[in-house]
């Protein structure tokens, strides 16, 4: 039992495993001890710095939440620019629609004057020929009494 009992109280030796695998070390003393801390592997490991093509990257992209920001004030501008849109057509509607009725009251009045006009016309036809009649009369009338 002592045997055991100074295998069991032994540390193992920690060394890294650097396998193309895996970019990171792992503690070869943590893999192998069945008691495990609930602490995350990663906060206890050291992290490489971002290299040249992933830092051009994210600045490329700005970030996650720099983009969510952007995106979130695109689309209010474009809410924006679309409801003064949305106005102006509002307005040009308004314009054409008044424009419209405006025409067709001018219209009805153009249409009402020239039935006027020929009404007069019509009455003026109907005067001269009753003119040209009483003249007619009248010359009947002379020739008659020259005769």
């Amino acid at each position: 039992m002592a045997s055991q009992n100074q295998l069991g109280n032994k540390k193992q030796k920690a060394t890294m495993d650097l396998s193309p695998r895996t970019s990171t070390p792992i503690n070869v003393e943590r893999s192998h001890n069945t008691v495990t801390d609930n602490t995350p592997p990663e906060n206890d490991q050291r992290k490489r710095p971002m290299g040249k093509k992933k830092a051009k990257e994210a600045l490329r992209r700005g970030g996650g939440e720099a983009c969510v920001e952007a995106l979130d004030h695109l689309w209010a501008k474009k809410r924006e620019s679309d409801a003064e849109k949305e106005q102006k057509k509002e307005e040009r509607y308004n314009q054409s629609y008044a424009l419209d009725r405006e025409r067709l009251e001018l219209e009805k009045r153009r249409v009402q004057a020239e039935e006027a006009r020929a009404a007069n016309e019509a009455k003026n036809l109907e005067i001269k020929e009753r003119e040209l009649e009483h003249k007619e009369n009248e010359l009947q009338h002379k020739r008659m009494l020259d005769e």
